[in-house]
Formats: C-alpha cells, structure tokens, sequence
C-alpha cells in the first residue's frame, strides 16, 4: 500500500465526516503521509488532524477522532489505525497487506512504483561546442539531464532530451580549409586532436594571411546553403 493510497482514504474520511457535518466545510490542506522514527508510532503516519484544527481553531485530537471514526467505515481490511496526542493519525499494515506488496513487486519488477503522469518534460542536456573537445562539465551535465529524465520518465511524464549541439559557426569553415590546406590523413583517419590541431593552425596562420578568414566564411555559406 503506497502513501498516495493512504493519502486518498484520508481524504474520503475528510469528506464523509463533512458530510455528515462532523466537521465544517473546508479547502483540504496538503496531506502528508510519513514514516515514523518509532516503530511503536506505525508504519505510517500524518499530522493532517494537527493542520485542520488550527485552520479551524479544533482540538487536533477531536479532529483526529473524527477522522479515525471514518476512516474505519472506508477502509478496516489490511489496515489498522489510531488517533495520538497531540493530533497524528497512525498506520499499521497488516501482514497480508505486506505480502500483497512484495508479490505486486514481484510481479511489476523494475516497473514498480512508477507513475502515470500525464505532462511533457523537456531536458536540455549539456549542449557542447562540437568544434572543440567534449569536456567532463559537458560530460557531467549530461549525467544529471539523463539522470532527470530518467526519474521523470519513470513518475510517467512523456521526457523529450534535446542535447543542442552548440555554436554552428565559421569554425566549421576554417577546418574544412585547414583540412584542404596542411591535413595529410585521409578524412576518415582524422580524429578530435587532429582537428584541434589543424584549427590551432589555421588561427596562427590567419594572423599572417587575411585571406584564408575569406575563403573560411566561403566554405560556411557552403554548408548553409545545404552543400
């Protein structure tokens, strides 16, 4: 049994109780369902009672009463439960309703606990200059937006990973000319530290001849162009 089943029988309890004017009519705060540092305390716990009497200057073991009153008419099977001062309403599962998990985690495997949240996500990723060496900050950004995706994905958000490859530039022109001008490998033969290299080499030789800039930014209208 999950929190957010707990969570929506403690809501029907709230709103059987407001109906049968047990308690006044009220905007249902956010229920929070944790785990108790004490064994004796449930396996389960909330401190929703405490919330609605302040917002309704009640006695939070009142408020915790009423709810335990219904919360048996809602549910009694697999699930026991107390009110206890000041005001927190207790969890215990039953042995059954531990076995029905492990065999839901069994038969639901790595799917278990997974969500059907109906949004779309969109993770940007590291986005690296592609005319430069991929660094570990590019590598550790893709980490943590392969990792959020990853999370959101299993919540059931439909992930879209958009990794932008970044500054689509001259640069792309001045390597096309230094691979024409001083590569002597085979296209297929160069590497990242070759390109680096021969882009080091271009710069250098660029101070010493204007024209090279021209026939770079040639090349680029070329590849803009679709070439």
């Amino acid at each position: 049994m999950s929190k957010e089943e707990l969570k929506i029988f403690v809501i029907k309890a709230m709103k059987s109780a407001q109906k049968e004017k047990k308690l006044p009519s009220f905007n249902i705060p956010e229920i929070f369902i944790g785990v108790p540092e004490r064994e004796n305390h449930g396996d389960y716990s909330t401190n929703i009672a405490i919330l609605i009497g302040k917002k309704l200057k009640k006695n939070p073991m009142e408020v915790a009463e009423i709810l335990v009153e219904h919360l048996k008419n809602i549910r009694t099977e697999d699930l026991l439960f107390e009110a206890k001062d000041p005001g927190f309403i207790n969890f215990w599962l039953s042995e059954k309703a531990l076995l029905n998990s492990l065999q839901e985690i069994l038969k639901e495997k790595n799917k278990y606990g997974s969500g059907k949240e109906k949004k779309t996500l969109v993770i940007d990723y590291s986005a690296p200059n592609i005319a430069k060496s991929f660094g570990v900050g590019h590598l550790r950004s893709t980490i943590i937006g392969q990792a959020i995706y990853n999370i959101y994905k299993f919540l059931g958000w439909k992930c879209v990973g958009d990794n932008h490859l970044g500054d689509w530039g001259t640069q792309f022109g001045k390597l096309i000319v230094a691979i024409k001008k001083w590569s002597k490998e085979n296209l297929n033969d160069l590497t990242v530290e070759s390109l680096e290299e021969l882009y080091v080499k271009f710069h250098k030789e660029s101070e010493k001849d204007d024209s090279l800039l021209k026939e770079a930014r040639s090349w680029f209208k070329k590849l803009e162009e679709g070439d």
